[in-house]
């Protein structure tokens, strides 16, 4: 793509903001490139506000991590991604 002379970028998957400081110092100052991720957490949390389930700054965080791969590859690579134990994962079947 960078052969193309391509000017924006968008990181298309989960996964690519994770490795944004690597694509950037590839692709150059010349491409922009755009985290779909950040308009989906304020897209979300509009939700969670008008639902009345957004939480409160003083409650404690609860994490649940639902996986539709294997729990234990999520648990290892999310560990090392995230910084800190996930200490379990439930697998779920989307229909």
């Amino acid at each position: 793509m960078l052969k193309e002379k391509i000017d924006t970028l968008i990181l298309g998957c989960t996964h690519y903001p994770h490795l944004s400081k690597i694509i950037k110092e590839k692709a150059g100052p010349e491409v922009v490139l755009i985290d779909p991720a950040e308009e989906a957490v304020a897209e979300t949390k509009k939700l969670l506000e008008k639902a009345g389930t957004l939480k409160s700054k003083l409650a404690p965080a609860k994490y649940e991590y639902l996986v539709t791969g294997s729990p234990t590859q999520f648990q290892e690579l999310g560990s090392r991604l995230l910084g800190k134990v996930i200490p379990h994962a439930k697998f779920v079947k989307l229909v």
